[in-house]
C-alpha cells in the first residue's frame, strides 16, 4: 500500500477537498487568513491525511482479498472503519476544544488555531467517508504494474523492515520485563522534571521584529528648548548606530499633548520615546538586539540624559505588560516610595540579565508651591482657589482669540507673562492679584512662594499610591531572569504599609500556564470519555489486555495448554479487525474458560463470535472493534 503511486494519488486529492471546506467553514464563522489561522492550516496537513489512508486502505485490501468492486467494495470498506476513523478524529479534536474556551491571553491568541485545526479535521472526516469512497474503485487497482513499487521495495527492505523488527523485538521485551519499563519510565519522567528549571519558560519568545523603540528620559526640570536639543541628540545617534540602507524612518514623540488624559503610562514632558523602523532580518548583518545594544550607549552618553533603553517593538507579549520585570511598589508616602525604589535599582544593577532598567517617576523635580495666608486673603475678599486661578493664568496662559489668515485656517492665540516673569520665586512674588472690588494686590501680601522637591509625576493602583521599577532582559528565559530577580532582592526591608507586587511578564505567564494546566486537564478528560465510548470499555482505555501483541498472546496461550490461540491478521474470513488512525491494529483476543473448567478446546472470543454471526446470517462478517 505504500509502494502504491494511485493510493498516493487519491490521498492527494483528498487535501484540497479537505481545505475548500475548511475555508469555506472559516469564512462562515468570521476567521480571516493570518499567521494563526495559517500556522493551523500548515500544522493540519499531516494530520488530514490519516482517516483518507485507513479507509484507503481498507478498501483496497477488500478489493484485494476478497475481489469486491464497484460501489459495493467502497460502501463496505467503509462502513468498516467508520466507527475508529471517527473515534481518531474526535481524540485529537476534543483536546483543542478546552482552549476554545480557557479565557484570558491563552484563548485570545491559541482559539483561532484550535478552531480551524478542529474545522480541518472535522472536514477530513467528511471527505474521507463521502468522496474518497466515490473516487477509491475507479482509481485504485490492487495488483497494477507501478513503476514505483521496485524503487520503493528497497527503501522498505533496508529501512522499514529493520524498523519494524527492532520495534517488535522491544515491545516484547518490554512485556516480558513490565517492572524494568516502569522503573525506567519513572526515573526519566524525575530527570525530565528536574531540568526543567533549566530549560526555562517564556509566554512569548523574543523576536527580530525589525522595530526598535528608543525611551530616554532627561532631568525633571528640563524646558521645552533643551528636551528638542535632546531629541535632535538622539537621532543623530541613531543614524550613527545604523547603517542607512537598514534605516527605513525614524519618529520620536516628547512628553504627551497637552490636556491630555491618561489611565496609562503617559510620558511626562522630561520623557521622550523615538521609534526606528528598519529592513527585514534577512537584509541586514546584524540582529536588533545588537544594533539596540549600540543605540543604548551612544544615547546614555548624551549630556542631560540621566536614563535610556532600548527595547524590541513586541519585546512583551502584551502591550500592558510595560516590561519584562515590573516591580510595583505601593505604599502612603511618596517619599518612602522613591527610597524604596532607589534600593531597588540598586539591587537590579547586579542583575546580569537585564538590559536596563527605569523608574515610572523622578521624585526631585522642582516645584513652586504656593502657601496662602488665609487670614489676609479673606481681608481682601480672595479665597484659595480664587487666588490659584488668577497665578495660574498668568504663568500657564489663557486662550485671547485667534488669527485669521486668508485662504488658511485660523491660528489660536495663547496670552501670557514672558518667560523672565513666571520663572523664578521672586517673579512669582511680585505678581498682581485682582480683588473683588477692583483692587490690585501683589501676590506677596497675601501668600508665601517656596521651592519644594515632588514626583514628576502621580501614579496610583486602587487609590494607591505606586511607583513602577521596569527591567529590560537580554536573551534569557523569562523564568531563570526572574530567579535573578528573586536573588537580588532578597533581604529588602519593607516599612509597615508597603508591598512589592510583580507585574511584569512573569505574572501573565504564570495565569497563563495556569489555564493551558487546566486546558491540558480538560482535554484528558474528554479524551478518556471518547476512548471509553469507542472501546465501549473502561478498562481497554486503561490500556489492558488490548495493549498486549498478538505473539505474547499466543505464547502465554501455549505455555497454559490451549490449542489454536487468536487470530492472525492477513486475509480469511476469519479475522478480527481494529482500525484506527495509521492503519489497523490486531483485535483484542480474549479467551474462553479452560478446557479443564469447560468442556472442549479453547475458542477465542472473536472466533466464537463470528461463529454466532455466521449462524444468524449464514455468512462471516468482519468485526468491528469493541
Amino acid at each position: 500500500f505504500l509502494a502504491d503511486t494511485r493510493a498516493a494519488f487519491i490521498t492527494a486529492l483528498s487535501l484540497p477537498f479537505t481545505y475548500l471546506l475548511t475555508f469555506l467553514v472559516m469564512k462562515l464563522i468570521g476567521y480571516e487568513f493570518d499567521m494563526i489561522t495559517l500556522t493551523a492550516i500548515i500544522i493540519a496537513v499531516g494530520l488530514l491525511a490519516d482517516d483518507a489512508i485507513v479507509v484507503i486502505e481498507n478498501i483496497e485490501r477488500r478489493m484485494r482479498e476478497h475481489g469486491e468492486s464497484g460501489l459495493a467494495v467502497a460502501a463496505n470498506g467503509t462502513q468498516e472503519v467508520m466507527l475508529a476513523v471517527l473515534s481518531g478524529t474526535l481524540v485529537n479534536a476534543v483536546v483543542l476544544l478546552p482552549i476554545v474556551f480557557i479565557g484570558g491571553f491563552v484563548q485570545t491568541v491559541l482559539r483561532p488555531l484550535s478552531v480551524s485545526l478542529m474545522v480541518a479535521l472535522a472536514a477530513s472526516f467528511i471527505v474521507a467517508v463521502t468522496i474518497i469512497p466515490l473516487l477509491t474503485p475507479w482509481l485504485l487497482k490492487p495488483g497494477a504494474r507501478d513503476p514505483l513499487r521496485k524503487p520503493l521495495s528497497y527503501f522498505d527492505r533496508w529501512v522499514i523492515q529493520p524498523l519494524k523488527r527492532f520495534y517488535a523485538a522491544t515491545v516484547g521485551w518490554a512485556l516480558e520485563h513490565p517492572k524494568r519499563v516502569l522503573f525506567i519510565a519513572l526515573v526519566l519522567t524525575v530527570v525530565s522534571l528536574r531540568q526543567l528549571p533549566v530549560v526555562g519558560r517564556e509566554l512569548m519568545p523574543l523576536m527580530d521584529s525589525g522595530i526598535s523603540q528608543i525611551s530616554f528620559e532627561a532631568q525633571p526640570d528640563t524646558d521645552a528648548a533643551q528636551m528638542q536639543h535632546i531629541a535632535q541628540q538622539v537621532d543623530a545617534a541613531i543614524r550613527a548606530s545604523v547603517k542607512p540602507d537598514w534605516l527605513l524612518s525614524t519618529s520620536t514623540v516628547v512628553g504627551a499633548e497637552p490636556q491630555d488624559k491618561s489611565f496609562g503610562a503617559a510620558r511626562i514632558f522630561s520623557q521622550g520615546m523615538t521609534t526606528v523602523n528598519l529592513v527585514d532580518r534577512f537584509h541586514r548583518d546584524e540582529t536588533i538586539f545588537q544594533i539596540n545594544k549600540v543605540i543604548q550607549d551612544k544615547v546614555r552618553a548624551i549630556p542631560g540624559v540621566i536614563d535610556a533603553n532600548a527595547v524590541v517593538y513586541g519585546a512583551t507579549p502584551l502591550s500592558s505588560i510595560r516590561g519584562t520585570v515590573d516591580l510595583m511598589v505601593s505604599g502612603p508616602d511618596w517619599r518612602v516610595l522613591d527610597q524604596i525604589a532607589g534600593e531597588i535599582e540598586q539591587r537590579l544593577a547586579k542583575v546580569g540579565g537585564l538590559t536596563g532598567f527605569e523608574r515610572s517617576w523622578q521624585g526631585d523635580s522642582k516645584r513652586l508651591q504656593l502657601d496662602v495666608d488665609t487670614a489676609k486673603a479673606s481681608s481682601y475678599g480672595l479665597t484659595p482657589g480664587a487666588i490659584a486661578q488668577q497665578v495660574a493664568a498668568q504663568v500657564n496662559g489663557i486662550p485671547g482669540g485667534s488669527l485669521r489668515v486668508e485662504g488658511e485656517n485660523s491660528i489660536p492665540v495663547w496670552v501670557r507673562l514672558r518667560a523672565d516673569e513666571r520663572s523664578s520665586p521672586a517673579a512669582i512674588a511680585a505678581l498682581n492679584l485682582t480683588t473683588p472690588n477692583g483692587a490690585i494686590v501683589p501676590l506677596a501680601q497675601v501668600a508665601a512662594v517656596k521651592t519644594v522637591y515632588a514626583p514628576t509625576s502621580y501614579t496610583h493602583q486602587n487609590l494607591v499610591r505606586t511607583v513602577d521599577v521596569i527591567g529590560y532582559r537580554r536573551n534569557i528565559a523569562v523564568t531563570a531572569l526572574d530567579q535573578h530577580v528573586t536573588e537580588a532582592l532578597k533581604g529588602l526591608q519593607l516599612p509597615r504599609g508597603y508591598t512589592i507586587s510583580d507585574e511584569g511578564e512573569m505574572k501573565e505567564m504564570n495565569e497563563s500556564f495556569t489555564r493551558l494546566g487546566q486546558s491540558l486537564a480538560f482535554g484528558i478528560v474528554l479524551l478518556a470519555v471518547v476512548l471509553v465510548i469507542a472501546f465501549r470499555s473502561f478498562i481497554h482505555f486503561a490500556g489492558g489486555r488490548s495493549a498486549h501483541p498478538p505473539d505474547s498472546d499466543d505464547r502465554r496461550c501455549r505455555r497454559r495448554g490451549h490449542g489454536a490461540c487468536g487470530l492472525r491478521m492477513g486475509g480469511g474470513a476469519g479475522e478480527a479487525v481494529a482500525a484506527g488512525r495509521g492503519g489497523h491494529r490486531r483485535a483484542d483476543r480474549r479467551h474462553l474458560p479452560h478446557p479443564a473448567d469447560r468442556a472442549g478446546s479453547a475458542v477465542p472470543v472473536a472466533q466464537a463470535a463470528l461463529s454466532r454471526k455466521q449462524h444468524h446470517t449464514g455468512r462471516p462478517e468482519r468485526l468491528m472493534p469493541r
